[in-house]
C-alpha cells in the first residue's frame, strides 16, 4: 500500500486548520456576502461620509441589489471555465466583502484609537483595492481564468 507524501496536497487540511475554513452552502455565502456589504455601506455613511439616515436608507437596499447583480455578472464573465459554478462565485464574493468590511472597521478602529489626521475615506478604497486583489489571485488560480479576464472580472463587484 503507497503511503503518501506529508508535503501532498491531500493532506493539506490535516497541517492547516485555516484551509478548512468555508461556508457550508452557496446560501450562507450569499449572507455573508449581504452582511459584508450591508457593514461596508453603514460604516462608510455614519463613521465615514457622515451623512443623514435618509441617504443610507435609500443606498443600503441598492447597494445590496448591485451585490446581488455583480455575482451573476462574475458568474457570466467566467463562463467558459471548468471550475466555474455559482457557488464558488458566491464564496468568492463572502471572502471578498467580509476582508473589505474587516479592513474599514479596522481602519476607523486605528483611526480612533491613535488620532491619525489622514482621511478615513481612504480605509474604503484600501478596503476595496485588497478585495479586488484577492478575488483576482483567486479568478487566475482557483478558476483558471487568465490575468486579464482576472483583472476585468475582479474589478465587477467592488
Amino acid at each position: 500500500m503507497r503511503t503518501s507524501d506529508p508535503n501532498s496536497v491531500s493532506v493539506i487540511h490535516r497541517r492547516w486548520s485555516f484551509t478548512r475554513l468555508n461556508p457550508s452552502s452557496y446560501k450562507i455565502s450569499y449572507l455573508i456576502s449581504l452582511l459584508g456589504i450591508a457593514v461596508v455601506i453603514v460604516l462608510s455613511y455614519t463613521n465615514i461620509f457622515k451623512t443623514d439616515l435618509s441617504m443610507l436608507a435609500l443606498h443600503l437596499p441598492l447597494g445590496l441589489a448591485a451585490m446581488t447583480g455583480s455575482v451573476f455578472l462574475d458568474f457570466y464573465a467566467l463562463r467558459g471555465r471548468s471550475l466555474n459554478k455559482i457557488t464558488k462565485v458566491f464564496h468568492v464574493s463572502a471572502f471578498a466583502s467580509l476582508l473589505w468590511a474587516l479592513t474599514i472597521i479596522l481602519g476607523i478602529v486605528f483611526h480612533t484609537l491613535l488620532s491619525k489626521t489622514t482621511s478615513p475615506t481612504s480605509y474604503v478604497v484600501e478596503g476595496m483595492l485588497l478585495a479586488v486583489g484577492m478575488r483576482i489571485g483567486i479568478f487566475a488560480s482557483v478558476f483558471g481564468a487568465g490575468i486579464p479576464r482576472s483583472i476585468l472580472s475582479a474589478f465587477i463587484q467592488p
